[in-house]
């Protein structure tokens, strides 16, 4: 195989979908079966459900209109009880004056032979309240969680991680919404703005019961491997190489799969000469 064939072979193969119903600019998508939940993008309050097999969409809801999103953040929560409900949780804002946190219960909008009289309390956001109808906002008067990024994970998957501008990572317990831990994140940048942040075993419920929980962070330069020790409330940081690949990217959409990471970028520079770009990792290989 010559060196052409080897650079074809190694390009990413893209299909086109149908179109979406609306333009979405920094979207947050979920993945849930055979659905990517579309929750809204900036000054777009819409979400939808993009049907993989069907290659269709569903209009899900919107959020409400008091709420402006911006840089905003959505993560999932499963309940292995109820596998066909998952717990959508939404967060943003660069200021509390402008900051949101809502949650959804999200029954699928395509099993029309389930829906009933109870489908009200679905598919809807609504505000997070506490054992006394309270509202719950996460964050300080100073926490900026414009552009932030989250992940669930934990022995009982019970932990909510978000790393925020300028250079934060907090760890908040989703029983009771209560902050736990924080510290600072070493960047070489000025701040955390849209970047990569995913639990280490990608997709797999891998570190599931486990005591200590592992992530990867990657912004521009930089690249920690973080781990979270339940048993003393600590966080550990690592270090890790950048590859020159992608040292260059500093705001991105990824998805982590099967312990590869998947970077898509729009990158307009004559760096790379590429208008769009799919760039891989894979995570096994990250700690050598």
């Amino acid at each position: 195989m010559d060196n052409q064939q080897k650079q074809a072979s190694n390009t990413p193969t893209f299909e086109t979908l149908a179109s979406l119903p609306i333009a979405f600019s920094q979207s947050q998508c979920i993945v849930h079966k055979d659905e990517i939940i579309i929750c809204g993008g900036t000054n777009k309050n819409e979400c939808y459900s993009y049907h993989t097999s069907k290659d269709q969409y569903k209009y899900i809801c919107s959020y409400p209109k008091e709420v402006s999103l911006c840089g905003h953040c959505v993560v999932k929560r499963v309940n292995k009880k109820m596998p066909h409900i998952i717990n959508l949780l939404s967060f943003g804002g660069y200021t509390i004056e402008n900051r949101h946190t809502l949650v959804m219960q999200y029954r699928s909008v395509w099993d029309d032979e389930e829906a009933d009289k109870d489908m009200k309390q679905f598919n809807q956001w609504l505000p997070l309240v506490n054992a006394y109808n309270q509202s719950i906002i996460l964050g300080t008067m100073r926490s900026n969680y414009d552009g932030a990024r989250a992940v669930i994970g934990g022995s009982k998957n019970h932990l909510l991680f978000i790393t925020h501008k300028p250079n934060d990572i907090v760890v908040i317990d989703l029983n009771t919404f209560r902050l736990i831990q924080q510290s600072k994140l070493l960047l070489n940048e000025s701040w955390l703005y849209h970047h990569c942040f995913v639990a280490k075993d990608g997709l797999s419920n891998k570190q599931i019961n486990k005591k200590k929980f592992e992530m990867l962070l990657f912004c521009h330069k930089t690249g920690l491997s973080i781990e979270y020790d339940e048993n003393n409330n600590t966080l550990q940081f690592l270090v890790l190489w950048v590859c020159t690949t992608i040292r260059p990217l500093k705001s991105y959409a990824y998805v982590a799969v099967d312990n590869i990471v998947f970077f898509l970028v729009d990158m307009m520079t004559p760096l790379l000469h590429l208008p769009i770009s799919c760039i891989h990792i894979q995570l096994k290989k990250m700690n050598g």
